[in-house]
């Protein structure tokens, strides 16, 4: 019911090298997250960047701690990330966390981007680009298509996509020149 895809593309490629970027994916099985993925996947290719600077790493949940989990494992094998997607706001933090620990330093060796705007995502350090989804407009529309289809269940079925909007913050920037 939003423009995933279109969210993605425009969180991805701005304001930060994305030479080697990657997605820190939801849970498989999870429709939000293989939308994303999918999303990120088709905007890389959209670009010319090759799968394998691309590399998508699946969390085991939309949470911080599966976020730092998830990073931890890309690190390992991929250290020379300069760009980090994440399958939402949560994941995200757990990235900057695991930046953290491994010593490496948010925005300036690598960008993080989260997804959703979720409540105080401008108070954490840095303050976290993200992706903001029109949650009210979206709870909105789905009771009024639920009512259309109470009043009519023969009515066609309707999809919207609604806009999302990037918020740019202080978790993205081109990395220094020492990781590139």
């Amino acid at each position: 019911m939003i423009a995933t895809g279109s969210g993605r593309r425009s969180a991805i490629w701005s304001s930060c090298d994305t030479r080697t970027s990657a997605h820190l994916a939801g849970p498989a099985g999870v429709s939000t997250a293989e939308i994303r993925a999918t999303a990120f996947r088709d905007a890389a290719g959209a670009l010319g960047l090759r799968r394998t600077h691309t590399p998508v790493v699946e969390c085991d949940a939309f949470t911080e701690d599966g976020g730092a989990r998830a990073a931890q494992k890309l690190f390992a094998s991929r250290p020379d990330v300069t760009a980090i997607i994440a399958g939402n706001d949560l994941i995200a933090l757990g990235c900057l966390r695991q930046l953290a620990r491994q010593g490496a330093r948010c925005p300036d060796d690598v960008s993080v981007v989260g997804y959703n705007d979720m409540r105080f995502a401008d108070a954490f350090s840095p303050a976290l680009t993200t992706v903001r989804v029109p949650h009210a407009a979206m709870g909105a529309e789905a009771a009024r298509l639920l009512l259309e289809r109470i009043a009519d269940p023969q009515a066609v079925v309707k999809t919207l996509l609604l806009p999302v909007e990037l918020i740019v913050r202080d978790s993205t920037a081109v990395p220094s020149t020492s990781r590139t």
